[in-house]
């Protein structure tokens, strides 16, 4: 199944977007699990697509105000502990910049704001860790 999405979705007809971010978390995940260097290649290349070396994913629009896009911050910080590499650690901090600014939703809406709390502490956590710092 996993090769099956590898010769289905590219560059080209995959954006940085919601549904993205879960096939490419999903497929990292199984590149993990099975060792598999195909697979885990085509995530590395995809995620380097969605993020240049300055780290600034041109696709994504803080204006949008869409958590649909933050999404995509659970697989830059696997990409991030896994090579500390900067361009993921800015990609990282322009997510947690865009939740940061968010407005407190009402509190009959609290979906949005436990979501936006603890990614910020996943991201806090997760960059701390792969800094070596518990």
């Amino acid at each position: 199944m996993c090769l099956s999405a590898l010769k289905k979705y590219n560059k080209e007809n995959t954006p940085y977007s919601y549904k993205s971010s879960i096939l490419l978390e999903a497929l990292f995940r199984a590149s993990r699990i099975l060792g598999n260097e195909e697979i885990f290649n085509y995530v590395n290349d995809m995620i380097n697509h969605y993020i240049p070396e300055d780290g600034v994913v041109t696709t994504y629009k803080l204006e949008d105000y869409s958590m649909d896009q933050v999404r995509m911050g659970n697989l830059i910080i696997d990409f991030y502990k896994l090579t500390g590499q900067k361009k993921y650690k800015t990609a990282l901090d322009s997510i947690q910049g865009f939740l940061a600014q968010k407005e407190i939703p009402k509190p009959d809406v609290v979906g949005w704001s436990l979501y936006a709390g603890a990614f910020l502490c996943f991201i806090h956590q997760g960059v701390r860790r792969s800094q070596g710092v518990p």
